[in-house]
């Protein structure tokens, strides 16, 4: 369980951090706890605009989709708003049929 494999960077984007994802993540275990945890340290941080930058991140499972949902939720109760950007197709459909399409930036 946790992670296939994948990679995290960092990076301000004007106002913005952008986390750029790369790799297949599955299921909510231990790896993910880290893409949790940071999320949380930029909002707590002051960052109140958290762009996660799924350009490279072919593959979502559900699990994983409500690990990344937790996280938003956590990141708001600190004043930060979480977006999805660039966005591959399969991840766009899985967060249309979940109703979370509103995650997703255009």
């Amino acid at each position: 369980m946790g992670l296939i494999w994948w990679e995290i960077t960092l990076r301000r984007h004007g106002e913005a951090v952008l986390f750029d994802l790369d790799g297949r993540l599955c299921l909510c275990e231990e790896g993910f706890a880290e893409i949790q945890t940071l999320i949380e340290t930029v909002a707590r941080l002051g960052y109140r605009n958290v762009k996660l930058n799924l350009e490279r991140f072919p593959y979502l499972d559900s699990a994983a989709l409500g690990c990344l949902v937790r996280s938003v939720g956590r990141a708001k109760e600190h004043g930060a708003q979480v977006t999805f950007i660039n966005a591959q197709p399969r991840v766009l459909k899985l967060l249309e049929v979940t109703g979370l399409s509103f995650l997703a930036e255009a």
